[in-house]
């Protein structure tokens, strides 16, 4: 079988019957991937054309893909979407809500939908919009609980074979024995060197698929679609209807800029599960709110008069809150429809005596037990208390975080260390961020998570665009002193210390001084600048793509300098935002795209590299082997008055973690625990570096292989074992460096 890497807008001539075209959607890069001699087309058709569309939604668990596909028996030339489909399928009865499902099928279509609902339950959540179509238009409607299919099959939340099979079963495409039997094919060479049985249980599903579909009878009613509520500027985007907005929409924007935090308005409900917050097991220790990667769930501090204007949903969820000359109350708070039900949280969570404070709930329970009024009232009527220094995880938490709701994966690994950076250095963040996941999830118009200024340029420019960011900032900062210097006069002589002191040194305390009498200054110049006065926290964010591979040049230059900027590498150890490409990042003898035989070469080394220059501050951090030491090290990077760079390890869906994404924590301490993944920092003031982790090399073999990326290597090559040996000898290697380091101080 050979496989085809083609671009999302071409048209492929399959001659002769032979279809030969299967496709999956690998993210946003604009690829999808063609087996050929894989499918035959039934009829008399001499020649068979075909083309695929695919489109990424970040704002769904994880992205999914909206994929359009032709057949014909003439050459389709055209680019657009399909505008009369013949069958539409549904995976997540929540988009109903949302999107307008069916506004492009054709009369006498097929409407397939994935759902635990009844078909009764269906109708009533649809809208008058689609019920109308699916009357007008005589559609044949089918349910299917494809995933119940999949959990009972061991394949919880997989349910792209069900669908896929149901695909060809009711639209009658091509000969559907035939097809099953290529699907069955193609399985066993897709999953060859994956664990857990996956070829079976996915045949299973299969099979098990055909007897579950239940048909919906559509009730003749007057459906009036008029009555809805007419959809805002960014529900028309959210909703898929973007096209649709005029010109004019965009007058305020003209520059692309869009509002900030508006990821809170797009509730997507992508999951049917959801964290059960049990008061009486709970040690208030906040680590679920630290390690969630969508910010769904937090502490609250209620006063006197929050618990007494709360509901009862809430009431009887409070707990002392055990602080110091403080009476509050605590409470964990789950943003229901936010949630992706990765599960993260409760099995982080230590629970008392073995019993969970969080534990995953069905979200129709959760809702029937008022847990949505709950939620409400928690995150949209409690304020922040300030209560305790953020230098550690419990009081890191009780601050609102200013990136949340990300349209990421369940269980990323990238987005808890963003979620901690906005909370201990708040709005005195700004953000340039490298292309790759970190954006997409980052300012996916309209949702965007992040609640500061935050920009995107080039993938591989990152670095040297938040030099500028900084580089302009010093700029305005030295216009305003001199504007001060300048006009003294003009200023009331019970302010003028106020004013010396900025231009003597700008610091918070100073610049928070100016903020306050500010308003009432005569210098019109002045005024104009106020936005820039407060000293800012620059950040420069990406992925390992990025910060190894393209953009590495730039972060050279950089830390060449001594600005005073921030650089965080969000480390996978592949390109995962385009589908598992190998990096210079990569470990050798990881099965990665373009590495198919695991990689020959040894990971490049951005942190020896780094402490190449003694003015740069360099550490690793990694929540789940130490949060503790994660905080300080941001902490202290951001103090420093130089450059930094911070490398964090971040599980991904691409390693092929075999215990699941919901482990990505137990994952990034057993890194840190085999060798793997070293934690240390280093402080160019103290001119001390500190080895922050040990390592038990016998764990090694372990960990490596409780990954598909490695586990699978022994079914490719018979190089494995020589790989294998020597990436535990480059790991051995690079914490022997380190060890070594660190006595330097001694």
């Amino acid at each position: 079988m050979t496989n085809l890497s083609i671009p999302y807008d071409a048209t492929f001539r399959i001659p002769n019957q032979n279809i030969e075209f299967l496709v999956y959607g690998y993210g946003s890069d604009g690829m999808v991937s063609a087996s050929k001699d894989l499918m035959k087309i039934t009829g008399t058709y001499t020649n068979a054309y075909v083309q695929g569309y695919f489109q990424y939604d970040s704002k769904k668990s994880g992205g999914i893909t909206i994929s359009n596909m032709r057949f014909s028996k003439k050459p389709v030339r055209s680019t657009y979407y399909i505008e009369k489909a013949g069958l539409v399928v549904c995976t997540k009865d929540s988009y109903l809500k949302n999107l307008r499902m069916l506004e492009k099928i054709k009369n006498k279509g097929v409407f397939l939908l994935n759902t635990a609902k009844t078909p009764d339950e269906v109708l009533t959540m649809m809208s008058a919009h689609d019920k109308k179509i699916l009357q007008n238009r005589n559609i044949q409607m089918f349910l299917i609980d494809a995933s119940k299919i999949a959990k009972e099959n061991g394949l919880d939340g997989k349910i792209s074979t069900i669908m896929e099979t149901l695909i060809f079963k009711l639209g009658k495409i091509i000969d559907f024995s035939f097809a099953t039997s290529k699907i069955k094919e193609n399985l066993a060479v897709k999953f060859a060197h994956k664990s857990g049985n996956l070829v079976n249980k996915n045949i299973k599903a299969m099979e098990g698929s055909l007897g579950n579909l239940i048909p919906v009878k559509i009730p003749f009613v007057d459906y009036d679609d008029s009555l809805e509520n007419k959809k805002d500027f960014f529900e028309m985007i959210s909703s898929m209807e973007g096209d649709e907005l005029p010109v004019s929409s965009f007058i305020k924007m003209p520059d692309g800029s869009f509002p900030a935090g508006t990821s809170k308005l797009n509730k997507t409900n992508s999951s049917d599960s959801a964290p059960c917050f049990i008061k009486e097991n709970c040690i208030s220790c906040n680590l679920c709110s630290l390690v969630c990667p969508h910010a769904v769930v937090r502490p609250f501090l209620l006063d006197e008069k929050e618990e007494m204007d709360a509901p009862e949903a809430v009431r009887r969820n409070l707990i002392s809150a055990n602080l110091k000359d403080q009476e509050l109350k605590f409470t964990i708070g789950v943003s229901l429809p936010d949630c992706t039900g990765c599960s993260l949280c409760s099995e982080v969570c230590p629970g008392k005596k073995g019993a969970k404070a969080l534990v995953m709930k069905a979200k129709e329970e959760l809702i029937a037990d008022r847990k949505e009024e709950e939620y409400q009232y928690l995150f949209e009527e409690v304020k922040e208390k300030n209560v305790m220094p953020t230098n550690t995880v419990k009081g890191s938490q009780f601050k609102t975080p200013k990136f949340f709701f990300p349209g990421a994966c369940a269980g990323c690994g990238e987005t808890p260390y963003l979620k901690l950076l906005s909370q201990l250095f708040g709005e005195r963040m700004v953000v340039a961020n490298a292309t790759g996941c970190s954006s997409i999830y980052g300012a996916s118009a309209s949702s965007i998570p992040y609640n500061i200024p935050w920009a995107n340029s080039l993938f591989e420019d990152n670095a040297e665009f938040g030099y500028g960011m900084k580089i302009a900032d010093e700029t305005l900062k030295k216009r305003i002193t001199i504007l001060i210097q300048k006009n003294m006069k003009e200023i009331k002589k019970s302010e003028q210390e106020i004013y010396k002191a900025y231009v003597k040194e700008i610091n918070s305390d100073t610049a928070n001084a100016l903020m306050e009498v500010i308003d009432h200054t005569k210098i019109d110049e002045l005024l104009k600048l106020k936005d820039f006065i407060l000293p800012r926290s620059y950040w420069m964010i990406g992925g390992d793509g990025w910060a190894y591979d393209i953009g590495y040049s730039g972060i050279d230059h950089v830390l060449a300098n001594k600005e005073n900027v921030n650089i965080l590498v969000l480390d996978t150890e592949v390109y995962s935002n385009t589908g598992g490409q190998v990096s210079k990042s990569t470990q050798v003898g990881a099965v990665a795209k373009f590495a198919s035989t695991g990689k020959k070469t040894a990971k490049k080394d951005l942190t020896k590299m780094a402490l190449a220059y003694p003015h740069v501050y360099v550490a690793t951090i990694s929540l789940g082997a130490n949060p503790a030491q994660a905080i300080k090290v941001l902490k202290e990077a951001e103090a420093y008055h130089g450059p930094s760079i911070i490398i964090a390890y971040a599980p991904c869906i691409a390693q092929g973690i075999i215990k699941g994404m919901k482990n990505s924590m137990q994952e990034e301490k057993e890194a840190t625990e085999s060798g793997y993944f070293p934690l240390f920092h280093y402080h160019p003031e103290k001119e001390e570096f500190s080895l922050d982790s040990k390592a038990d090399f016998s764990k090694y073999e372990e960990f490596i292989t409780g990954e598909d990326r490695y586990r699978s290597l022994k079914k490719i090559t018979k190089d494995a074992e020589h790989l294998l040996t020597e990436n535990k000898n480059q790991a051995e290697k690079r914490y022997s460096y380190y060890e070594e380091l660190s006595k330097t101080n001694e």
